[in-house]
């Protein structure tokens, strides 16, 4: 029997966490359970304002809204219903709790602290409205998919009834293993606008690095402006593009991933680790969150607390090329085991298996 999925996602292709947690997973969904609907609330247009000029134009939001609550009013067509997160940010959990009342099965995903952004909101208003509101989501969800350990916890303290664990992962086959050194030694962060911040606060670290090192440093997914924290070093910055990421850091000798030591960042699932850990290349990272349960210090690349930490991990890893070698490799192993599409999917299913409505 075939059954009919629809996720209500946050974002289309272009939006990381839209594209890792559903849209990879479609070959399998389509081949092995169903046909799936997608209803994106922003498009691929709102993302690329948002990432560019930092705009959030208040009518393509109220558009995106009115169009989802038509999308919902269809929502009895299908089988399985999948929310990425919650259906209408920064509203109540009103729609949520009627899908429960009148019997409808929902699976919600996570894969950030979204409820940080209630729960600690600078707006006193949006605090004391909305500070429970991905509890009640969670609470009202059939199941509740969480992209690390600290997410299930804290499913589990909200009251969720299913919680199960499915990390953000890759498609292992689009990611070459690749141990050949690079002519330059060459230190890759990939990321966004958003998250380029770590690695400006790690510059002083960086500079040192490669001019001690004659190393490159290559920043995928940053704006140029970010080039002028970084004078006086072999630099490249390269416009984010999902057709040649992987190719990217194929190139690359050690890949870097800096995050703040707050309880959003520990929400958040170390996908960045995971790519470069595909393509065979050591890894340093903060000491912190879903970084310790992926990296496995001293296995797959290093985990670092300090600027000094950063200096000598990276130093280390340019020059001792068996160390080099041997994390790369246990980091390919590791995601082959764990952090891939192809070892996840079949959790994925059988939580869509259970809940048809």
């Amino acid at each position: 029997m075939e059954f009919k999925v629809v996720v209500f996602s946050r974002y289309g292709r272009l939006g990381a966490s839209s594209r890792l947690r559903f849209f990879q997973y479609y070959k399998y969904v389509n081949s092995l359970f169903g046909s799936v609907v997608t209803y994106p609330l922003f498009d691929d247009e709102y993302l690329t304002d948002l990432y560019s000029h930092g705009v959030r134009r208040k009518s393509k939001v109220i558009y995106s809204y009115v169009k989802r609550l038509f999308q919902i009013i269809t929502i009895h067509k299908y089988d399985v219903v999948i929310i990425e997160k919650e259906l209408f940010p920064y509203f109540p959990a009103t729609i949520e709790r009627l899908l429960n009342f009148f019997n409808v099965k929902y699976v919600v995903d996570y894969d950030d602290a979204i409820f940080q952004m209630y729960e600690e909101s600078s707006n006193w208003m949006v605090k004391f409205f909305l500070k429970d509101k991905i509890n009640v989501v969670m609470n009202n969800a059939h199941i509740v998919i969480t992209g690390n350990d600290f997410l299930f916890s804290k499913a589990k303290f909200y009251g969720a009834k299913n919680v199960t664990v499915i990390p953000t992962v890759i498609d292992i086959d689009r990611y070459v293993q690749e141990s050949t050194r690079q002519e330059v030694p060459t230190v890759c962060w990939i990321g966004s606008p958003s998250t380029q911040k770590y690695v400006v606060e790690l510059k002083d670290v960086l500079i040192r690095v490669c001019l001690e090192n004659k190393a490159k440093l290559v920043l995928v997914g940053a704006t140029t402006s970010v080039g002028d924290f970084f004078p006086d070093i072999d630099l490249e910055i390269i416009p984010w593009e999902e057709s040649t990421e992987a190719f990217i850091i194929k190139h690359s000798d050690i890949g870097i991933m800096p995050i703040a030591s707050t309880n959003w960042e520990r929400g958040k699932c170390g996908y960045k680790l995971i790519q470069y850990m595909a393509t065979g290349k050591p890894v340093v990272a903060s000491n912190f969150g879903a970084n310790i349960d992926i990296v496995k210090n001293e296995c797959c690349g290093l985990l670092v607390n300090s600027d000094d930490e950063w200096y000598e991990a990276l130093t280390q890893l340019i020059k001792d090329r068996q160390l080099s070698l041997k994390l790369g490799a246990s980091g390919r192993e590791r995601v082959e085991n764990i952090y891939c599409i192809q070892a996840q999917y079949k959790q994925f299913l059988k939580v869509l298996r259970s809940s048809v409505n």
